[in-house]
Formats: C-alpha cells, structure tokens, sequence
C-alpha cells in the first residue's frame, strides 16, 4: 500500500457513530425510458436554415414564406396551420400526437429503453425530441378559472442522507477518500510470466465481503495497466475517451439548445409574423456531444441490473472499463502553448465543522453524466443531455469568482453550506496557471481521460492524443465569433420633443397654410452613435487583456473602471467617451438609407484604439442636398425636406481580419464545416423518402465573393445587425394640396354602388392617410309630408393608407380588356356578370361608394389628406383653429340610375294655356300658346334628381340634321349607337331643318308609344310626321334620347323618349306636366300620350319606367295677336291676328271667324261682368293665306275706328274667333227639327287689351 494512512480524527469529524444506515434496496431503471434529443442532428438542420437564409436574404430577414414551406422551416412544424396563407400550401411531416406515440412505441418495444436516434438527420422528429426534452417535467394541469396550463411548483426539501450516501458523495474527493480510507493504491511487483490481458482481483483476508473481479489489459512497454473494455468499440481507449470516434462523438462551439428552442417557436409561431427573423447565433466555449447518449445511459442501467442479479446469485463477478467509470477529466490543447492543460486541476478545502478545522488538497476533480426525473413522480421518464461538457474558458470544477445571481434576481457570494448531518463544508478554486485561454481565432483539440470510481485517470503529462477531438490526422479547431456585432447605441442629446423618441429624429414646421410650405425651419436634431458595448467576459474572449507574456498589469484597474460604465440616457455634449468595453469588432457605423445621392453605405469609423472607441454624432437638418461629413468635429449632418423622412439602417462593420474567425462565414466558406458528409452524400439503401428529406438540408449554391463584400461593409443582419432609425421633417399638414385629376362612378344594372376610377395627386411622404368624402342634395317626396324636399347626403366613402413614396392615389384600376358587365339586359343576368368578373380577379381592389339604392345623384366628391406626423403636434402645441388635414377642390362626378324608375301615375289630362304680351312701341302684341298638362299621383324621384316624364315615341324615326347643330352628348355605359340630343339644338332646328322620314309604326308597338291624327271634322293643314309626331314636335321638352329599350320590349333597343320637366301643385298636392306641342299646319289634332317616367341620367336599360297610355287630347292652335294705333290718325286701331286654322268645315269653308269689338266699363259690375260692347263698333276681320307654302296658316287684317272724345282707360278692345257649325235648330213649339240647318259659332279664341296699354 501507497497511499496514506487513514486520519480517524476526520473520520470521526464526518461519520458519527449514531449516523443513520437505511436499508439498501436496488433501484431499477433499466425499465424507465431514457430520453434525450439528438444534438448533432438538430444542429445541422439549424445550420442549413441559416445557411439557406444568409445566402438568398443577406442584407434583411427574408419574409416567412420564403422560409416557412413544406421543405423548409415547416418540417419542424407539429402544431396545425390555421393562416389560410400557409393552410393551403404548406404541408407538415406529422403532427404531435403522431410523432409521440411512434416516438414511445418504437423506444419501449427495445430491450434497451431508450429514444432510438437516426443516424441521419430527421427534422420532424429531432425537433419533437427536443421540445420533449425540454417540456415540463412535473405534472400540467389547467386552471378552471382562466383555462391556462398550471405547473405545480414541487419545494426544495432538505433531503435525508444515510451513511452509503455520504460515501457515494465522497467519491467525489479523491484526495479526502485516500485520508478516509475509502481508497487505498498498491504496488505489486509484476511477474515476468503476468499475462498481457485477464481478469484480477484483492481477497481481504478474514472478511467475506465479495470482491468482484476486474479484467485487465497489461503493456509493459507502455507501462499500462488498465481495466480492459467490455465492449466494441470500447468506449474508453488506453484511459482516454475515444472522443476521435467521428461516429460516437461531435464538437460543437454554439449554444445550441437555445438557438434550437428559439428557431422552433418561429415555426410555431409562423403565421403570427411577416419577417422570418431568425434568432442570433451564439458562441457558447467548445463542448462535446455523444450521439446516442440516452441509449448509452439506458444500457448503464440494464449492465447495473445484469451486475445486481448476478450479485445476488453468488455468481462471479467480472467488470470492466466502462463499469468502473465514474467521469472524467477534460484537457484542452491549443496551438499557442502548443501543451495540453486540465481543466479539472483544482485546490479544495474542505472545512470539517465538528473540528472546527480546514484542510487544503490539491487534486483533480472529474465531471459526470447528470440525469433528472419529473420532480412529483408523476412520470418515470429519465432525461439526459447528448452534452459531455463544455468550456467557456473557466475550469470544469471550480466556480468563475464573482457573485451568482439567487432566485429572487438579485447577487449572492457563493456559500456552500453544510445542511446533512455530515458537517462538512468545501471550496475550490483552480489551480493557478493551470487553466488555458479560450480565444477566437485560436485552434485547440480536447481530450477526456476517464476517471474510475477512486478518482484513478491518466496523468495529464500524458501526450497521447489519439483519442482527442478532432483527431490527429485533422487540423484543429478553430474557435470563432458567431455572435452578431450589435448595432451602434443611439444616445439623445436633449430631451425628446413631443413624438420623438431615440430611435425618431424629428424636426418640425408648423405649415398651417400652403403659403408656410416654403418657409424653411430652423430646427436641428441631433444623436450620438457608440459603439456597443460588451462584457469583460467577452473582451476576454477577444484577447483584449492579453498582453506579450501574459494578462497586463493594468487590467484589473481598467476592469473596475469600466466593466460597469454605461452611458448616460442624455448626453448633451458635442462628443462623447465611451465609459464601457466596446465590442472589439464594432470598427465603425455602416449607414445605409441616407437621402438626395449619398453613398450608400456611408461607413464612418469609431476612431481611435480599443477601449477609446470615439462615437460620432448625426444632426438632422433642413434641406434638400446630400448628406455631408464632417471629419474634424465629427458629425454627419443630414437633410430632408418639409413633410419627407427616411428611415436609416444603422449597424456597426468589423475589420477584414476578423472575417476568418466569424463563425457563420466558415459556414459559408466551407458547409461540410457544419453540415455532415452523410448530409451532403446521402448514404446508399436509404428510403427514397429520407434522401428527399436530407437534400432539404444541402447547402444552396453560394456565392462567396459577394457575401464577403456584404458581410465587410455591416450590410450582413446575421453578422451585423441593422436597427432602424427614422429621421423625420415633420409638417403640420400635409405638404401641397391634392389635387384631383380625373374621377368617375360606374355601376352595372341594379348595382347600389358605384365603383370609383380615377386618381388624385398626394404628397406621399407628408400624408399618413387619405380619406375620400362626398356630399350630395337628394330631392325626397315622403308620401306622409305635405310636399317635396331636398335631403342633405354625405359619405366616410373611403380611406387609404398612404404610402411615403406614393406621388398620386388611384382609385379602382381599370382593366386593360374585360367584358363589359353593364350591358342592357335581364337585371338577374347582369347581377351574375358583375359577379363572375369580381371573382375572376379577386386580387384586383375595387372601390366602391355604397349608396345603399340605385338612385342618380350628383356627389361632389373630395380628398382628405391627414398629415404623417400628427404624434409630432399634440393638440396643446397647434396654432388657434387649425388642424391636421388639407382637401382637394371638390368635383361634381354624375353616379347613374340603376334601376327603371316606377311607372307614373296619370290622374288626367287637360289643355293648358301660355300668354305672352309684349309692348313694342306703339304696337301690342299678345301670343297665345296651348298644350297639355298632365296630373300625376305622388311621389316622384323613384330614380332621384332630374327624372322626368318622357313622351314616348315609337322607333323607326331617322333624324338626319342639314347642318351639324350640336355635338350630341356623351355618356360613360352608354353605346355608341345611342342618339342623345340637346333640348336646345331640337328648339333650334324645328323650322325645316330635318328631313324626317316615318315608316307606319309597328302593330306590336302600338299600345307603347304615342300617337295622333287630324280631326276629321276639319280639313286644315297635314300633321308631320301624319301617324305619330317625331321628337322636334316638342318643344319644351328639355331631354330628347333614343335607342332606349322598354321594360315591356326589351329586347328592342330602338325607342325614343322625349323628357319633360315635372312641378309640384302645392294646392292639389299632385305632380303636373306642362307640354308644349308644334303640330305642323295640323289644325286642333288628336294626340294619345304614351307616357314613361325617364331618368336620363342612367345605366343602359334603366332610363324608362313601364308605359301608362293617356286619354285622347287635342291640341289647340297658336294664336299671335298684334294690335296698334294708326301713327297718322289715332282714332284707328289696327288689328292682325295669324295662326293654323282649317281650310274647309262641314259649315262651309274655313277658315275661323275673327271678330274684333270695343268695349266699355261700367262701374257698377266688377271684373269681366262691368265690360260691354259699345254699338258700331264691331268689326269682323278679314282672313287670307298667310304664304303659299304654309298650306293651314293665315293671317286676319282689319281696323276699328274709335268714336270721338272717348277715354282712353274707360275702353278696351276684345278679339274673338269663332268656328262655324251647321246645327239642326229644335222647333221647341213642334218639339221637331227645323227643315233648314242653322249656322253656329264656337268660341275658339278670346283676347282683351285695354287702350291704355296701346
């Protein structure tokens, strides 16, 4: 024996004799399944993701669906797809449910219970098997009240401890088990004939305990004695861990359960986001994975179980290396110091409480596997990480110095306090000088020596490093950067101002008037840009601290000073020093953005050498010229004009030098680095659906040359990433006025409403929104209201999000060539066309004005531009009665009638008469016009504003022109081949200047359209057209339009439809038409009125109303009346009357009678009873043809000589014109007829004009 000689007194310290021993009962775990994730699997498909993304989108986060497809970030997708923008294409692998029961079912039909690990990649199930892992391990219930999951929280309790316990804990000591007893070594002297391999074992000699035997491997030559393998490949190799074993084991230099975690709660979350922002990759020290780690532990506890049974069958016991295992000690080597280095070396002290004694120990301590179970028991599940160990540059059993931070978040010291009754109290800390640099850039190799359970490996002199990673035979591996280079800090330099922040830089103008938008504003803005800043930790990583032959002397001073600086919040200075460790890679700002012809990127360095980086300053200023850099005080003033802003990308470059170590760049440069060769060649045999899978996960074609230039300028967001800041000229109202350049309305047939093309000029950058309005007068006849009214209609129409860089809004598109879907037709047809061309072209906006009926309206429509920047003006800040908007002048667009108005209601018709009297000199003249007025029921306006009544004529009627009068009017739905002509042009032309030719009107078109014919009694001039009267035969119509279909014919789209204003009797409470007729040399002519309601202003096939047939009327002939003295004797009048009259009656021929009277006023009657004739003073004038070409037309002469002396205001002249009838005269004695006919008079025409008035 070698080793000391126990120290009873610290037995003693630590074991009384009163400590309790619980009975010993083997735990069986081989039947609890063993779980774990694959590391090395989940990890190459992190990489291809990100290799797939630096590669397409290097300069911004690419949006999700270029990331999340069925290939792609969606493989590792469990949750069901509810976004309609993925549901439809994208496909998922499996789903939970699925994956968990195949998961377990496939784990528990083994021998071994463990999860079974693909040897190649399988996202779906990787993915799954990492959020397994890291799911809760205690119980999950759901809250009744808020249907939240529940975790209970099991309490920490101090456990109980027997004796077996604290010798399994001391283990842990190698040193202390030697001064316990609990391991003692020996030396034998070795024969010469000892056999190079077998089994041994010490018999103690009076005890009966079992000693099981240990097999063994001997080379003299190498001076090893070793336990020997039980397994192949052995797991442990001339002491060491075959971590060169390629299949068994990986290195890895990333955190990657938290990149993992991360990257699948972006797939979870896919719908919810635009971009797919891809977590930041982290450099995390060098650790090593063992693949198929669950399967190892799993088989632990089976050899356990084996070893127990045979234990207790008295059976002979052999182990081997791995049954002796306990840990291991880590070795790092680098290719500085050119030596391997423990990272076990340690000095422990252990504190024995009941001596109240310490004792110091140098030894070295040894990692192991660590497992955890469900806290509440309520599963046996056994979970354990793929992870061996890992070194972020500090010793693997000793704590870094410094405080922890405790539960509640805030720093503790370290205490490690005894609370067993075993009293015993250690610390460690590392052996000084022991420990190597971890550093970027350097190369290093890491090997394990395997411990046994006294604490036994290979000494560290050892040089053997053919089991390290990697491998002899490969280069080392190089430490790198995969942290991103944080973007500069941004530091204000004076209190924000109302809508500004440190990431908005704001200047204002108050343009409440157009007048303002030139005057410039005085306002700067400014903001500091540092460097960021890093940890003292991470400067380590950096070599910051290095110094030729070791740490330099002045760092711990330097640490103190700056490890905690920060900056403040306001800086008000024009430079600042940075108070903190910059990142050594944040060489200078990449600015990317700026206006008017800047570079781009503008690269500014922080000058100066590490740590007195020197940020710079950025001024926001107005004007309209690039920005410019000043050298010399450091700050780059940029401009902007009114109501414009620009939103900067803002990350910090790294030198040249640096670009070799940055992690996700060695991806680049070399994907075999990260992605297995099994990746890149799929192994022959495998399924065809799993070599589909695996080419998912190949690097893409990467172009090198170009990432480099992007990754060196900071343009590279997975390297450097960008932050934004938005500089803004703030305006009080949007710059400039909008304008409107064209705007119209269409709506099909029976369409409520109407679909807006057009465009208006916005001042895009100054405009956040714009919101169409509209007014309009609507005329109302409510049945319950005594008469008429207009109603006031307003509209929200639209509102548009305005885009900065929109110069003029257009409303609905017009397609290039679409069917047109407000052709005349079935209203159920066109309703079905306007259907099937929405759905054709879903994706095409139309905007429309819902009117909620299908009337006709004039809308004055105009635009409402909100300012951009209303949070940069609060209310409290704004001059007197002014606001945030600007309107466009309004425009009167005509929305059509949709739909056929209602067919009128015609009460009855009767003459109606018109008189125009007029004194010219000493002449009078008194025109007596006649038509027809129409009554009609209440209401009116089924089709709003302008409806009018339309005669209804028949088709057939060519109207040829001799001279162009008018350019007829054009309409927006209307085909080309419709006629409509003005009112004004048809007054104008009625003299001759048609030709018109009238084919007989169509049976079937009879009882539609209006007719008329001559009275029979008469012969007197012809009627024109003779069957029906054209269009020009009305002259007070204000509206004349054909090729007009009726609701009755609609398959004939030849009618014509002369409109006519309607009024409103307020007395009788009725709507009435007043027509006006020209009848040609027709004298008193029948007409039979086809009458339509009419909106002009309408689709094709809504503009007339069902046809009501009025009674027959006549019309009765104008009469013209001139009357004056004779200048050479004022006691004669002279008198003509002219108009149509008959040529021939059944009395005799014609043409009327016209008799001319004086008479007199007696004062005694009132009115028309006080008149009467004075005697002799009756004329009868004489009639003659007025030309020869005007075949009914004539012209009565004749003077009336006053008597002497008379007064003028006593008299007044009376002109009446008779016609003659023959009548049978009734003898009223012989109650007989008289033999002979007897002539009478029917008064036709009756006119009065006092003297006075001549």
């Amino acid at each position: 024996r070698v080793s000391p000689d126990p120290e009873l007194e610290l037995w003693q310290a630590i074991f009384k004799p009163e400590a309790p021993v619980f009975s010993f009962k083997m735990a069986d775990l081989s039947q609890n399944l063993v779980v774990s994730y694959p590391v090395k699997n989940v990890l190459t498909f992190v990489a291809s993701t990100y290799l797939n993304v630096a590669t397409e989108s290097p300069e911004e986060p690419p949006p999700m669906e270029k990331l999340f497809h069925s290939d792609g970030l969606a493989q590792i997708r469990l949750k069901p797809i509810t976004d309609a923008r993925y549901s439809r294409t994208v496909q998922l692998r499996t789903t939970q449910q699925v994956m968990a029961q195949s998961v377990r079912h496939e784990a528990e039909s083994q021998k071994i219970k463990a999860v079974q690990i693909t040897p190649v990649p399988q996202p779906p199930k990787d993915f799954f098997l990492l959020r397994d892992f890291y799911k809760p391990k205690n119980r999950i219930t759901i809250d009744p009240k808020t249907q939240q999951p529940i975790i209970k929280k099991v309490p920490i309790t101090k456990p109980e401890i027997d004796f077996h316990q604290a010798l399994a804990f001391l283990t842990n000591y190698p040193a202390l088990m030697r001064l316990l007893g609990l391991a003692l070594d020996f030396e034998m002297e070795v024969p010469s004939d000892f056999p190079s391999s077998g089994w041994i074992k010490i018999v103690p000699e009076g005890r009966t305990d079992e000693t099981p035997r240990t097999a063994y491997n001997f080379d003299p030559s190498r001076g090893v004695f070793e336990p020997a393998p039980g397994k192949k490949p052995a797991d442990v190799i001339n002491g060491f861990l075959n971590l060169a074993d390629e299949e068994q084991y990986d290195l890895v230099q990333l955190d990657v359960d938290s990149v993992a975690l991360k990257t699948a709660e972006l797939a979870d979350t896919a719908e919810t986001k635009e971009k797919a922002d891809l977590p930041a990759l982290r450099s995390s020290g060098l650790g090593v994975v063992k693949n198929e780690q669950a399967k190892s532990v799993a088989e632990v506890f089976v050899r356990a179980v084996e070893l127990n049974t045979d234990l207790t069958h008295k059976k002979e016991l052999t182990f081997y290396a791995e049954d002796l295992v306990q840990g291991c000690r880590v070795d790092v080597w680098d290719e500085k110091s050119k030596q391997w280095h423990s990272l076990c070396q340690r000095i422990g002290t252990y504190k024995f409480l009941r001596l109240n004694r310490e004792l110091t120990l140098e030894d070295e301590g040894f990692i192991s596997p660590a497992v955890t179970q469900s806290a509440d028991e309520s599963s046996n599940d056994i979970f354990v990480h793929e992870s061996l160990f890992h070194w972020d540059g500090w010793s693997l059993v000793a704590p870094r110095p410094g405080k922890t931070i405790d539960p509640n978040d805030n720093p503790q010291s370290i205490e490690n306090k005894a609370i067993s009754d075993f009293l015993l109290e250690t610390r460690f800390k590392p052996k000084p000088a022991s420990l190597p640099r971890l550093r970027y850039g350097v190369g290093y190799r890491l090997r394990a020596r395997a411990v046994d359970l006294a604490g036994n490996s290979q000494p560290l002199e050892n040089p053997d490093d053919s089991c390290a990673i990697p491998a002899p035979s490969k280069s080392p591996f190089t430490f790198s950067r995969f942290d991103p280079v944080p973007s500069p800090q941004v530091i204000l330099r004076e209190a924000p101002k109302s809508g500004e922040n440190v990431d908005h830089v704001v200047i204002k103008s108050f343009n409440e008037s157009l007048a303002k938008d030139s005057v410039p504003t005085s306002q700067v803005a400014d903001r500091h840009l540092a460097p960021p800043k890093i940890s003292q930790l991470d400067s380590e990583f950096h070599g910051m601290f290095d110094g030729a032959s070791g740490i330099k002397p002045e760092v711990y001073s330097l640490i103190c000073q700056r490890d905690a600086g920060q900056l403040k919040e306001i800086e008000p200075g024009e430079q600042i020093e940075v108070p903190y460790f910059p990142d050594p890679w944040a060489r200078g700002a990449c600015i990317r953005g700026l206006p008017y012809g800047a570079p781009d990127p503008m690269m500014i360095e922080f000058s100066g050498d590490w740590p007195d980086f020197r940020p710079f300053r950025i001024s926001l200023q107005e004007g309209s010229q690039p920005a410019r850099w000043d050298s010399s005080s450091r700050v780059l003033t940029v401009f902007l004009k009114k109501g414009e802003s620009v939103t900067l990308r803002i990350s910090c470059y790294f030198p040249e030098r640096f670009l070799p170590i940055q992690g996700l760049y060695r991806w680049l440069e070399k994907p075999e680095r990260i992605i297995p060769l099994k990746v890149m060649q799929p192994p022959h045999g495998l399924p065809e659906g799993q070599v589909q899978m695996l080419k998912t996960l190949q690097p893409p074609k990467i172009d090198l040359s170009k990432l480099r230039t992007i990754s060196l300028q900071g343009r590279n967001w997975l390297m450097t990433p960008f932050r934004e800041i938005t500089l803004m000229h703030a305006t009080l109202q949007p710059v400039g006025q909008p304008v409107n350049k064209s705007l119209e309305a269409e709506r099909g047939l029976g369409q409520t409403s109407a679909v807006l093309y057009g465009e208006f000029e916005v001042h895009g950058p100054s405009t956040s929104k714009a919101e169409l309005l509209a007014n309009w007068k609507e005329p109302v006849d409510y049945l319950n209201e005594p008469g008429p009214r207009v109603l006031e209609g307003k509209a929200h129409v639209l509102e548009f999000k305005i885009d900065q860089v929109m110069s003029s809004l257009e409303l609905t598109p017009r397609p290039e060539a679409s069917p047109k879907i407000n052709q005349p037709g079935s209203f159920e047809l066109q309703t079905k066309s306007v259907t099937a061309a929405m759905v054709k072209a879903p994706q095409t906006p139309v905007y429309r004005h819902e009117f909620g009926d299908t009337k006709f309206r004039k809308v004055n429509y105009w635009l409402v531009a909100t300012t951009r920047y209303m949070e940069q003006f609060p209310s409290n800040e704004l001059p007197e009665e002014t606001g945030y908007t600007r309107s466009s002048n309004p425009v009167e667009v005509k929305v059509l009638n949709t739909a056929p108005p209602a067919m009128p209601k015609v009460l009855y018709v009767m003459p109606s008469f018109k008189w125009e009297r007029d004194k010219q000199g000493t002449s009078f003249k008194s025109t007596r016009k006649s038509g027809l007025r129409i009554y009609i029921e209440r209401p009116w306006y089924s089709t709003g504003e302008g409806e009018l009544l339309a005669v209804v004529l028949p088709p057939g009627i060519t109207i040829t022109p001799r001279k162009p009068l008018a350019t007829p009017v054009s309409r927006k739905n209307e085909p080309q081949s419709s006629q409509r002509i003005q009112p004004m042009a048809q007054k104008r032309a009625v003299a001759g200047s048609f030709q018109v030719n009238v084919p007989p009107v169509d049976e079937r078109y009879k009882p539609y359209v209006t007719l008329w014919g001559t009275d029979p009694i008469w012969r007197s001039g012809p009627l024109s057209p003779p069957e029906y009267p054209g269009p020009e035969a009305f002259p007070s119509a204000v509206e004349v339009m054909g090729d007009l279909p009726l609701l009755e014919l609609p398959q004939d789209k030849k009618f014509i439809a002369v409109g006519h204003q309607v009024e409103y009797d307020e007395e009788r409470q009725l709507w009435f038409c007043d027509l006006e007729f020209d009848p040609g040399q027709a004298y008193f002519p029948f007409i039979r009125l086809a009458l339509a309601r009419f909106q002009p202003d309408s689709v094709p096939g809504a503009h007339l109303s069902k046809v009501t047939v009025a009674n027959f009327a006549q019309i009765l002939p104008e009469r013209s009346l001139v009357v004056s003295f004779n200048p050479s004797k004022l006691t004669e009048i002279k008198v003509t009357l002219s108009g149509k009259s008959y040529i021939q009656g059944y009395a005799g021929s014609g043409p009327g009678e016209v008799e001319v009277a004086l008479e007199t006023k007696k004062l005694n009657l009132p009115d028309e009873l006080g008149w009467e004739p004075i005697k002799d003073a009756v004329i009868t004038l004489k009639p003659q043809r007025a030309s020869a070409s005007e075949f009914g037309s004539f012209i009565w002469q004749g003077t009336l000589n006053l008597p002497k002396g008379i007064k003028l205001q006593d008299y007044r002249i009376i002109v009446k014109e008779y016609e003659l009838f023959d009548t049978d005269e009734i003898d009223k004695t012989a109650m007989t007829v008289a033999a002979v006919p007897q002539k009478y008079k029917r008064l036709v025409y009756a006119e009065t004009i006092k003297l006075m008035d001549l």
